[in-house]
């Protein structure tokens, strides 16, 4: 069986277990780098916030940061402990679209305060002049908020975010542990409103641009850390090769038909009822997609159902560089070993010696 990804044992933990792993990640030199340079950036950008233009300004730096944040929960879902900055892929995926998943997320404590002055909906509760369904939905809304941020951040579609199977489903997979981050994330919040948030005003009132900037950072530690906790609540679904409590569509990104498909590709999977060329087939969308779970699933299956075939080294291959993607470096090794293993005299084999050369 090749050693495609290895299980972590403290995912086996309950979250409150893993809590310390959250505050481990504050200790990566790479995360500090960057978030100084997006604090830089934040800063110039609110500095120019004035008139049409600032508005632009000021949406980019948020979509900025909120960027990396969804880039966090989505990284240290797939089991990354540290952090690896996020690729900039173009101007609406990487500034606008994580504005929007916010908001929409947001959207059904959006509409309890939007419901709660309009007076159709404005039933009162006995004891008091509050209206009633404004306050079930904010309820609501407050306790999923937390959920839809991580199948924004995961999924990456307005589409999974608006799902409600999804919330059932991925609820039910979460069970008491979406409590823990429930608490943690508001818990966390709220330290960031009253602490830090104090201390980042107070650092602010020196006008020096280095000092605004060092303000900014300080906001951002509490945002790390909710970030990340909601990545640590989804690692044990996604760092190991299947999880059926949690379905494909909260790890496709792309939603819609696109994860309907590859669902329904990954039923065949598991039965092992898809033919080799159909599986290498599928790898080879999942690499392109960037979809580097579905790339192990299917060399998975291809080797222990297909062991002899020609796609098994082509899987093994892409495999390999999905792992070098995600910075697997000694997943990417043994992975790259047992292609040369197991057929040394295939043109692949020599591709994978150089690379062996390359990164030992």
């Amino acid at each position: 069986m090749p050693q495609i990804r290895t299980r972590n044992p403290n995912l086996d933990r309950h979250l409150l277990f893993r809590l310390p792993d959250v505050l481990a990640y504050l200790f990566s030199p790479s995360l500090w780098m960057t978030l100084l340079g997006l604090a830089i950036i934040s800063s110039i950008l609110q500095a120019m916030a004035f008139g049409i233009f600032g508005s632009i300004a000021l949406l980019m730096a948020i979509g900025l940061e909120v960027g990396v944040f969804f880039h966090i929960t989505r990284s240290s879902a797939n089991g990354d402990r540290t952090f690896s900055a996020p690729d900039f892929e173009n101007f609406f995926d990487s500034l606008v679209m994580p504005i929007l998943l916010v908001l929409v997320a947001a959207l059904p404590m959006i509409l309890a305060l939007y419901f709660a002055t309009n007076s159709l909906f404005s039933v009162t509760l006995a004891f008091g002049n509050v209206p009633m369904g404004p306050l079930a939905l904010l309820i609501i809304g407050v306790l999923l908020f937390p959920l839809l941020l991580t199948v924004g951040a995961i999924n990456g579609t307005i589409g999974g975010v608006l799902n409600p199977a999804l919330w059932a489903n991925a609820l039910g997979g979460f069970r008491t542990s979406y409590i823990v981050a429930l608490a943690g994330f508001y818990g966390i919040w709220y330290v960031e409103m009253t602490l830090f948030r104090t201390l980042a005003l107070q650092i602010q009132d020196t006008p020096i641009f280095g000092v605004s900037v060092l303000a900014t950072m300080v906001l951002y530690i509490p945002a790390v850390l909710r970030y990340r906790l909601l990545g640590a609540l989804c690692e044990p679904f996604m760092a190991i090769d299947y999880a059926p409590e949690i379905p494909e569509a909260i790890v496709v990104r792309g939603g819609g038909q696109y994860a309907a498909t590859f669902s329904d590709n990954l039923l065949q999977l598991q039965g092992g009822t898809m033919s080799p060329v159909a599986i290498l087939r599928m790898a080879n969308t999942a690499y392109s997609e960037e979809q580097y779970r579905l790339v192990y699933r299917a060399t998975e299956a291809l080797w222990k159902t297909h062991k002899n075939s020609s796609e098994v080294i082509e899987a093994l291959w892409l495999s390999a560089k999905a792992q070098e993607q995600q910075k697997q470096l000694d997943a990417m090794r043994a992975t790259l070993r047992q292609i040369i293993s197991h057929n040394d005299a295939h043109p692949i084999a020599g591709d994978a010696r150089l690379k062996l050369r390359q990164y030992e």
